[in-house]
């Protein structure tokens, strides 16, 4: 075997550094079981392992709503984390676990994916813009609320 060979044979039996990833999630219902926490971040965990991933934080909002994300600390914390390198990908069971707010939502996306950090959901994985904004139109009345209409949020 040729040296050349040799190295190339070391190089590919080198596994890669596991990616770091973060979960987050966010549970609305003021007074309710916080299983749905619970749920999500056991479906975003698996999914970490599916991708090979370190699991290295959790950021858990409970019983915010999503339109706003004034008072969603672990929403901020993460994407402080993010601002540090400290994850590369971070996974979601649903886009409005971020927000339920479309223009909200693509400013957070817009600044993961600056700061070259993938977005994922369990079962569908890495996510790219279009993704986002597709999500936005299917929605009816997303990240608006019709005249006589009571918002989801």
């Amino acid at each position: 075997m040729s040296r050349k060979n040799k190295t190339r044979d070391l190089a590919e039996q080198a596994s890669p550094a596991r990616p770091r990833v973060a979960v987050y999630a966010r549970y609305a219902s003021v007074g309710l079981s916080t299983d749905g926490i619970d749920r999500q971040v056991a479906a975003a965990v698996d999914h970490v392992e599916e991708v090979g991933g370190d699991h290295v934080a959790t950021f858990a909002d409970h019983s915010h709503g999503g339109a706003s994300t004034d008072h969603r600390h672990e929403l901020r914390r993460m994407l402080e984390a993010a601002e540090a390198r400290s994850f590369g990908i971070v996974v979601v069971e649903d886009l409005d676990r971020v927000s339920r707010d479309h223009d909200t939502l693509l400013t957070v996306f817009d600044r993961l994916h600056s700061l070259g950090i993938e977005v994922h959901l369990p079962g569908r994985g890495k996510l790219c813009r279009t993704d986002v904004s597709l999500k936005g139109m299917m929605e009816p009345g997303a990240g608006t609320t019709a005249p006589g209409r009571r918002s989801r949020r």
